[in-house]
């Protein structure tokens, strides 16, 4: 009887967590937010404006977003599906299970 009430258990949970992986229809973005920038990997870069003498300096020193001369924009990142938000979230969820298990584990030792 045990095994039936955790195996229902586990299917309401994996059936109420499916339910949640359809795709909603995104709402408008704010009037100031960073979504209504757009792309900006195709604007140039401040630093592209500076001297050869100027540019081998900044790259002596390490300065970060320079961009080289020869690199071009930046490649997009592909959005992620709801399957590997979910297969994140199930990692996450195990991760937690593993480590709760390891400190329960002495306790049934005795």
């Amino acid at each position: 009887m045990r095994r039936r009430a955790w195996l229902a258990g586990i299917v309401a949970v994996t059936v109420i967590g499916a339910c949640g992986l359809t795709d909603h229809p995104k709402k408008e973005p704010p009037e100031f937010s960073a979504e209504r920038l757009g792309d900006l990997s195709e604007q140039d870069s401040i630093l592209d404006l500076l001297d050869e003498d100027e540019r081998e300096a900044v790259d002596r020193e390490g300065v970060t977003g320079a961009r080289p001369a020869h690199e071009g924009a930046p490649v997009e990142a592909k959005e992620e599906s709801a399957l590997d938000k979910a297969g994140k979230a199930t990692f996450s969820i195990l991760t937690v299970a593993v480590s709760a298990a390891a400190v329960a584990a002495p306790f049934f030792l005795f």
